[in-house]
């Protein structure tokens, strides 16, 4: 669900930011560890590929006050997957 929803806000953003929510979409799905496992051990998660200084804020945010889940379209989920940086 973390991927679908850091692919959600990298739709939302303007480049540099869609570009690095494309970038950590992608690897957050091979992620060995949860994010909130490393916040739950006072880990930096910056240690996880693909994830700089404001990604890391931003995933905080939603773990301390999870946004609201609706239904990810799949075709937006699809486009986004497929479209070259």
């Amino acid at each position: 669900m973390l991927s679908e929803l850091l692919a959600l806000e990298g739709a939302k953003s303007k480049p540099p930011f869609s570009r690095a929510f494309k970038r950590v979409s992608r690897a957050a799905i091979l992620w060995p560890e949860e994010a909130v496992e490393l916040s739950n051990q006072n880990r930096s998660l910056t240690e996880r590929a693909a994830v700089g200084p404001y990604i890391e804020k931003l995933l905080k945010r939603w773990i301390d006050s999870p946004p609201p889940i609706s239904e990810v379209p799949l075709i937006l989920v699809l486009q986004f997957f497929r479209r070259p940086d």
